[in-house]
């Protein structure tokens, strides 16, 4: 049983230590991961939606492939189409002078060339070792291939291809479709193996994507992705299975949804391996958590061990090995509920003195009293006047740490617990088998202790053949995406380089006033 106790300790320590060294960039790290996504795509926006089916001309064995949207994309942002000229945002215009300085002349050159092709599609592909390509079909192929001789100086013909070098990138041209990618040497090592024969797998995945009306959408082949020898057990569990995202923009919400299917187009489903989250925990969980992670019981979790532990090193097996057998005592919900107790910019210092922090499991009852019994004997022993039998506790340095059997959850947390919350959580925990919620609400301590100008609400829930995903800002009707650059231009001044940009920059979406509608899931 003392096994059981160290793990607890172990855990709600790494919590705290976890969360003081990832919590301050989360917001800012999943805003700068969409904005790398939509920036790439500004840079390569030299493209089109073809008279036949652009996906075609991707690589059977390409790893990743991707379409994008950019017309919904740009939009989105705040961009403006004027005379078949993109302009940009008065936060978009401060990113790129402060990120894409030494990529200007391509991303001037994008700016002027929206006349000549459509937006609406482009395709990006990768393969195993070679940098990403993005390829495109050229609407108005002559005003195309002036604008891009303008922004290189010159253009070179190599073969079929008419070569535009650019800085940091090169276009390659053939009739009316488009390559861009690093270097010449990229792009003509990622079309020569494109004459093999397409799998179901691959035909299965393309179709899905290619009908997929989102902003983004994309098919990841995890045989090819997992960095691991061929032989290895998990490559081949996943041989021929893709993973299928996509990226909905819908006004001021992003929302995210993947799902893996096997090579004949089925959905896997991970009902037989995790049980859905039983809501009974959220009556012990406060009402002004921000951070949530819960998951329902495991099951079949030897099976599921087995086929992933030969991709694990050695130090992470030893450190599975040693725990599964408490790993596997769980036969319910476990969850870890976050929630600030202090104020000001204290927040961003993580400890036990600023946040509060909650762990509950279910494991069977004779293992629940074991545990609670055998902390209470070890607080004799070390010296700890025992505690309120109505509350337990126990003190770590100098905060104290309650426990008990509660509702046949194993609990401990920082605060005193109660049963009388009434949060309004159970609308995105009802029919989740996992969940990560993070929900920092507009005007509240812990925005202002971050500088962030808006709250942030985000949501990842595990369904039985899903991963859906929700983001939002809180505090602002802008469209999602012209949020995000505003929010990044706020974290720019606040973490200025030496040449940034100070002009301030008008939110005519931000109300002060405003109530925050009911977060419902996508």
């Amino acid at each position: 049983m003392s096994n059981h106790i160290i793990l607890i300790k172990h855990l709600t320590f790494n919590i705290i230590l976890t969360m003081k060294s990832r919590f301050r960039h989360l917001v800012l790290g999943t805003v700068a991961a969409i904005i790398a996504v939509t920036s790439f795509s500004f840079l390569f926006s030299s493209c089109s939606k073809e008279d036949g089916n652009l996906l075609d001309n991707v690589p059977y064995n390409s790893k990743v492939i991707a379409t994008v949207n950019l017309d919904l994309i740009l939009k989105n942002a705040g961009c403006q189409f004027r005379d078949g000229t993109i302009l940009l945002s008065n936060d978009l215009a401060v990113l790129r002078d402060r990120y894409f300085q030494d990529r200007s002349t391509a991303v001037n050159m994008v700016l002027l060339t929206a006349s000549t092709v459509d937006l609406k599609k482009v395709v990006i592909y990768q393969l195993d070792n070679l940098d990403p390509v993005l390829t495109f079909r050229i609407k108005n192929k002559d005003i195309f291939t002036a604008l891009a001789t303008g922004a290189a100086g010159k253009m070179e013909s190599i073969g079929k291809f008419d070569v535009f070098e650019l800085e940091k990138c090169v276009i390659m041209t053939s009739g009316n479709i488009g390559w861009l990618s690093s270097s010449v040497t990229n792009i003509e090592k990622s079309l020569a193996p494109n004459k093999g024969k397409k799998h179901e797998g691959f035909n299965n995945a393309k179709n899905i994507i290619d009908s997929s009306d989102k902003a983004v959408a994309m098919a990841i082949n995890l045989h090819q992705s997992i960095d691991a020898a061929p032989d290895n057990g998990v490559v081949q569990y996943f041989k021929n299975t893709w993973v299928i995202g996509e990226v909905n923009l819908a006004d001021n919400i992003l929302g995210l949804s993947f799902k893996a299917i096997d090579r004949g187009g089925e959905a896997l489903d991970i009902s037989p391996y995790i049980g859905e989250i039983d809501p009974d925990f959220l009556r012990y969980t406060p009402d002004n958590t921000q951070l949530l992670f819960t998951i329902g019981s495991v099951n079949g979790i030897d099976e599921l061990y087995t086929k992933i532990r030969t991709a694990l090193s050695p130090e992470v097996r030893e450190s599975i090995d040693r725990f599964l057998p408490y790993i596997k005592e769980i036969d319910g919900t476990t969850s870890v509920a976050v929630n600030p107790v202090a104020t000001g910019s204290s927040l961003t210092d993580f400890s036990l003195d600023t946040w509060d922090a909650t762990i509950m499991t279910h494991l069977p009852q004779h293992s629940v009293d074991g545990i609670v019994t055998m902390i209470g004997h070890l607080g004799t022993l070390t010296g700890q006047a025992p505690s309120d039998d109505e509350q337990p506790s126990f003190t770590i340095g100098d905060k104290e740490v309650f426990y008990g059997n509660y509702d046949g959850y194993l609990a401990f947390s920082t605060r005193p617990i109660s049963a009388d919350y009434n949060n309004s959580f159970t609308t995105v925990v009802l029919g989740s088998r996992a969940l990560f919620m993070l929900d920092i609400p507009y005007k509240s301590e812990t925005m202002k202790a971050f500088d962030l100008p808006f709250g942030f609400y985000m949501s990842l829930r595990l369904e039985n053949t899903s991963l859906n995903g929700r983001l939002k800002f809180n505090g602002t009707n802008a469209p999602f995406l012209s949020a995000l650059a505003s929010a990044m231009v706020s974290y720019a001044r606040a973490n200025p380089l030496p040449d940034i940009v100070t002009e301030t920059v008008t939110d005519e979406y931000h109300d002060d006033s405003m109530i925050e509608d009911e977060l419902q899931p996508l």
